[in-house]
């Protein structure tokens, strides 16, 4: 049991560890994404692109969304969809809150 157990014992700390490490390398140098060096400019929403293709299928965002409406369903969405730069209609409801305002997107 203890060897069937083992392998996700030692992955999620592992998973968990690099997700928060992207966040930091994102935020405090703008490395953490394909494109240019980008760093968030303290706008109201953000996305980076971590579609990286080594450890995701398809694509993965890293969303800063001030409002925190990203994590609800579109249709409770208070701000002009236009605002979300396309993300909302894919994203709405279905990101992962990581840390503060910041949220994950895999579609």
């Amino acid at each position: 049991m203890i060897a069937a157990l083992l392998p996700a014992v030692l992955i999620t700390p592992i998973g968990w560890g690099a997700v928060y490490a992207h966040l930091a390398l994102t935020v405090w140098f703008g490395a953490g994404q394909i494109e240019s060096n980008a760093k968030p400019d303290g706008s109201a929403f953000q996305t980076f692109d971590w579609s990286i293709g080594l450890v995701s299928s398809g694509a993965t965002f890293l969303i800063y969304d001030v409002t925190d409406e990203i994590a609800l369903p579109l249709k409770l969405h208070t701000h002009p969809i236009a605002s979300e730069n396309g993300f909302g209609e894919e994203c709405a409801g279905r990101v992962r809150h990581l840390l503060g305002h910041y949220y994950v997107c895999e579609f």
